[in-house]
């Protein structure tokens, strides 16, 4: 059996386009067609930057 995944009304899944998924049926779409999906507490974020940008010449 799948795993299910419970979305309680203070979860919100923002995806690395901006996309903004706070509906189980949605999130319920994504699956596979998602590579990771990662669990933030309130108030934390998560950057998708590149290469990192900080410049560290050596």
């Amino acid at each position: 059996a799948k795993e299910k995944f419970d979305i309680s009304t203070n979860v919100k899944l923002v995806l690395e386009n901006g996309c903004i998924i706070d509906d189980e049926e949605a999130f319920q779409l994504l699956q596979g067609s998602v590579s990771a999906v990662f669990c933030l507490k309130e108030g934390e974020s998560l950057s998708f930057a590149g290469p990192s940008t900080q410049s560290s010449a050596s």
